[in-house]
This record gives structure tokens, C-alpha cells and sequence, in this order.
């Protein structure tokens, strides 16, 4: 899915994002640094025991280029990064988008 397409269904605070940015293709959704991460949107995610933030650079390492965040960290300057308030939120509702809305389908 295009970054793009993603992009507009975040409801974000703010944004710093390079030039090039706006039609890369985004191959998966993440929020564990210890997956492969290339090509990913990452979500650093709040817990009650770990923050997310913490490995934002052990995921930029593993091929993440693009973050969702809830604070500043410190990332190289080719990482495109979406401030969101609550980034657990956000990868809940991106992530129905993203994989084509499986819940719509379901009979309960």
C-alpha cells in the first residue's frame, strides 16, 4: 500500500517527512524492533512494561524507514516520522485499512 493512502487515515499531530516520501510503497505493518522490519510503517507503541520508543532505532537497523510516534526520538534524517497521540490506537485502526478490513466479513 502506498505511504500515501496510509498517510491519510492517520489522524497525526505532526509530521517530518522527507522529499521523497509521498509514493513509497509500505509492505507491512510493525511494532517488534526484532522482526525484519524492511519496508515497514513502525508503531512505537506504550506499554505498561516496555515503550516502543526505546527500539525505534533497533528497527531503523533492520530496514524500518518510516516510524509512528508518540514523543521525539532520535532517528537519521532519511526516517519519516508521523506523530500521532496514542500510537497503539493508531495501529489498530491502520492495520484493519491496511489488510483489507477483515472484520467487515465476519458473521457474528
Amino acid at each position: 500500500m502506498k505511504f500515501n493512502e496510509l498517510l491519510n487515515q492517520i489522524t497525526y499531530k505532526s509530521l517530518c517527512l522527507p522529499d521523497f516520501w509521498e509514493d513509497r510503497e509500505i509492505r507491512d505493518l510493525c511494532h517488534d524492533s526484532r522482526q525484519d522490519c524492511s519496508d515497514c510503517l513502525f508503531f512505537c507503541k506504550r506499554g505498561a512494561v516496555f515503550d516502543g520508543h526505546k527500539y525505534a532505532f533497533d528497527a531503523y537497523q533492520k530496514g524500518a524507514r518510516a516510524f509512528v510516534l508518540e514523543y521525539s526520538v532520535d532517528l537519521p534524517q532519511d526516517a519519516a516520522i508521523i506523530f500521532v497521540e496514542n500510537a497503539d490506537l493508531e495501529l489498530r485502526r491502520i492495520a484493519s485499512l491496511f489488510y483489507g478490513k477483515p472484520s467487515d466479513s465476519m458473521n457474528v
